[in-house]
This record gives C-alpha cells, sequence and structure tokens, in this order.
C-alpha cells in the first residue's frame, strides 16, 4: 500500500516537477488535505472545517521533498497574482475541484474505458484523446506533462482511482498534523508567514472566552514560550503610581512592559496586526505614570518628619 509521498512521486513523473504542475499538485494536495480530515469534519463548525484543512494542506507542502524550492507557488491564487490562498479560498476550491473530478470521468474517462483495461493505459488513453481533441493533431503523440497545462485534475484523477472509481487500495486518511483549531473564528492568517516558517500553525484561543488569532511556533523554544504567554495572558494591570512606591518597583514593571513589548515585536507579520494593536494599547496603559516631581517628595518628607 503506498504513500501520499510514494504515489505523489510517481505521478510527478521521473523528471518531477516542473511550473506547468503547479495547478495539477495544488489540487492533489487539497484533494488529500480534504482526505486527512475527512472523519473529524462532523464534529468541527465550518470555519474550523476551513482552518483544519488548510493547515493540513501546508503541512503536506512542507513535509514533501519533492518541492523543495516552489513550495508557496503552489498555493498560489494564479500564477499572475502570486498571492497566497487563505483558508476560505482553498475549502471553496477543493470543492471545484471535486465537481472537476466527477466531470471528468463522465465525460473524458468513461468514453475510453474498456473492460480489463489498467488504470495506467486508461489515463493514457483519455489524455491522448483530449489532446487531439483541443489540438486537432490526429495521430500525432501526447507530448509529455502536456495534460497539466490544459486540466487541473488529470493528476488527481491518476493518483486516487482505478478505472472509473476510487482506488480500494489506497490507505486509510489520517491527519498528518495534529488538528488544533480555535473555538471562536480568528483573525486573517498571515499565509505567507506560515507557509515560510519551519513550523505549524498554532492558535492562542483554548477556550470561548479568549480571543482568537493565529501565531507561529517558531525557534528558540523560550521564544516560543514567552509569545504563547502574551498572546493569552493578560499583560501587568494598569496602576496609578503614588508617593509610597520605590524606584525598584517602578522599574520593575518597566522591565516587564517592555519584554512583553520585545515579545510582540518579534511576531510583526505574523500575528494580525489587529491583534498586536490590541495587546500594545493593554501594554501602554499598564506603563507606570511620571515619576512624582522632587517638590512633592520633600512635602511628603516634611509630612512624616
Amino acid at each position: 500500500m503506498a504513500s501520499f509521498q510514494e504515489r505523489f512521486k510517481a505521478a510527478l513523473g521521473p523528471r518531477g516537477y516542473e511550473s506547468s504542475m503547479r495547478r495539477s499538485v495544488q489540487s492533489v494536495i487539497l484533494y488529500e488535505a480534504r482526505r486527512c480530515i475527512s472523519k473529524q469534519l462532523p464534529s468541527l463548525r465550518p470555519f474550523q472545517r476551513r482552518i483544519a484543512f488548510w493547515d493540513q494542506a501546508v503541512a503536506l507542502i512542507k513535509q514533501s521533498n519533492l518541492l523543495p524550492h516552489h513550495r508557496e507557488e503552489i498555493m498560489w491564487r494564479t500564477g499572475t497574482s502570486r498571492a497566497l490562498m487563505d483558508p476560505e479560498t482553498a475549502w471553496k476550491r477543493m470543492k471545484i475541484i471535486e465537481k472537476e473530478l466527477e466531470k471528468l470521468i463522465n465525460e473524458k474517462v468513461k468514453p475510453c474505458y474498456k473492460e480489463g483495461i489498467t488504470h495506467d493505459e486508461l489515463c493514457k488513453a483519455f489524455i491522448q484523446r483530449v489532446f487531439q481533441n483541443q489540438t486537432g493533431q490526429a495521430g500525432k503523440q501526447c507530448p509529455d506533462n502536456w495534460e497539466h497545462a490544459h486540466n487541473n485534475v488529470i493528476m488527481t484523477f491518476r493518483m486516487y482511482y482505478d478505472g472509473l472509481h476510487l482506488d480500494p487500495t489506497l490507505p486509510e486518511p489520517a491527519p498528518v498534523v495534529e488538528i488544533n483549531v480555535p473555538h471562536e473564528k480568528p483573525a486573517p492568517i498571515d499565509a505567507a508567514a506560515v507557509m515560510r516558517s519551519p513550523a505549524s500553525v498554532r492558535y492562542s484561543a483554548t477556550n470561548p472566552a479568549a480571543a482568537s488569532a493565529p501565531t507561529v511556533a517558531t525557534r528558540p523554544p523560550q521564544v516560543v514560550a514567552a509569545a504563547a504567554a502574551a498572546a493569552v495572558v493578560a499583560p501587568p494591570s494598569a496602576y496609578v503610581a503614588s508617593l509610597e512606591e520605590s524606584p525598584e518597583d517602578r522599574l520593575q514593571v518597566l522591565r516587564e512592559v517592555k519584554e512583553y513589548m520585545e515579545v510582540l515585536e518579534k511576531f510583526e507579520g505574523v500575528i494580525h496586526d489587529d491583534f498586536l494593536a490590541k495587546r500594545k494599547r493593554e501594554l501602554f496603559e499598564a506603563l507606570p505614570s511620571i515619576p512624582p516631581s522632587s517638590a512633592a517628595r520633600t512635602r511628603k518628607r516634611q509630612r512624616l518628619a
């Protein structure tokens, strides 16, 4: 029973990935990501399904050693804009892929199907037929990989079907990374930052009352821990400085606020700007007030004398 990566390698062919395959590979990744969470879908809310699905797609790309220099482009919306798909866009595209697969089988594969023909022979037969119909060059052999620039789901059909039906020898679908979704709909995800990060996206909201926003685990570990604390733990409470405060107490509060601020700055471009701005406002409100004047301190000492 071949693994996803083994089947993917075979579908790419001996020459490996080429730019003309981008949309075909994208279709395969999204189709497999949908399979990865198929068992968990009933227990997830609609926005959680999209996030879990998108996380699996990103993880599949990152884990593949067949796409070392082309990972971001696989998730482009279009080759012109080069903007990365967000979870909602990827989910909608996956739905289109399912419809295109059904259309491909009914309109192009079935006319070429014969009892006893192997799946590989069937793929070659209908690809040759599509090539001749579109180019008008009857009798000419279809060039290698021609189909990827003309139909986005042929590679998916080749990998997941056996004849006209799903391949019964496919391994059971399972998540490639832990399904980790927030309880509340998070702020928009910075797809580029997540794709470039070596780790998986994680969400700070772990209870229904918490504000949700994605963070990306990075190295070193102490930065990860500090960032998580900054995301879910309230910053120091705001207060008004009194004459009894010692300079050491005030400096301690300033240092604490400064440390929180430095952690947030490390995640600029990763965490949504609105979430960062909210945390920074809370930190500003936690700053000590201006120290008492020397005259006020003198009057205080005189009263105590």
